[in-house]
Formats: structure tokens, C-alpha cells, sequence
């Protein structure tokens, strides 16, 4: 089981994370937060991961180019903002979300595509979204 505390797990380039093992990842406290943040292309195969995004002015337990989750338990939580919007799991482009269970909770948003493109959840996928304050809480996807 792997703690990073206060130091997010933070990536330049793409990642992939598969394994049996357990990830814990709380961003910090400052300008943004994120649990998980990876400049590229982000893909889960397994594992039991856990990211969380304090409050920040923009906060996000997941936060990548793009998202592929093939499988895997996940959690994706984060707090309250005072500037930006606080979501669960955030991708530039895409969310895919092929299997696992996924659960993803923000203030504002569960899961965001900024750049408004479908998100991909099959019915392999065990997906819980869950918002403190807007009547939607998906933003910039289809649900297939």
C-alpha cells in the first residue's frame, strides 16, 4: 500500500497504473489540488486506488489529459473550492471508462470532459457519481 500524503502523485507523459496493490494520493492545499495529476494520457488496469483533492482554488481527485479505466476499484473525491469548480474526475479531452467501479464525487462535478467530449461508460462499468450542489453531475459527456 502506497501513501503519498500532502505530495499527489504527479506525472509528465503518460501512465498506466495496474497491479493488486493499493494506491493512496491526497494533493496539497494550494493553488490547485489534485489526488492524481498526469500531464498525458492516464490508463488504470487494476488496483485499488484512492485520490483525493483537498480544498484548493480548483480541486480534482483525478486529473489527466485523458482518462481510460479498464478495471480496478477507484475512488475520485474532492473538496469544496473557493475559485474553481471541485470535481470528482477531470479529463481534458476524454473519460473512458470500460470497467471497474468507479466512484467519482465533487462539489461541483462528479466527472468532467473540458473539452465537451463524450465521455464512454460501458455496462461493464460499476459507476457512482454523486454532486454537493448542481443538478447535473456529469459535464461534457454521453452516457452510452
Amino acid at each position: 500500500h502506497r501513501i503519498f500524503k500532502g505530495e499527489p502523485f504527479e506525472r509528465e507523459g503518460s501512465l498506466t497504473i495496474k497491479g493488486d496493490g493499493k494506491l493512496t494520493s491526497t494533493g496539497g492545499t494550494g493553488y490547485t489540488s489534485h489526488g492524481i495529476s498526469v500531464q498525458g494520457n492516464l490508463t488504470i488496469e487494476s488496483g485499488t486506488i484512492e485520490a483525493i483533492a483537498q480544498a484548493a482554488e480548483g480541486a480534482s481527485g483525478i486529473f489527466a489529459d485523458s482518462i481510460t479505466i479498464n478495471g480496478g476499484n477507484i475512488t475520485a473525491k474532492a473538496a469544496a473550492t473557493t475559485q474553481s469548480i471541485s470535481c470528482g474526475i477531470e479529463s481534458r479531452t476524454t473519460i473512458v471508462l470500460n470497467s471497474g467501479t468507479i466512484d467519482a464525487y465533487g462539489k461541483d462535478y462528479a466527472l468532467v470532459s473540458n473539452d465537451k467530449i463524450p465521455f464512454e461508460v460501458s455496462d461493464s462499468a460499476n459507476v457512482t457519481v454523486e454532486t454537493a450542489s448542481q443538478p447535473s453531475m456529469t459535464e461534457g459527456g454521453n452516457f452510452k
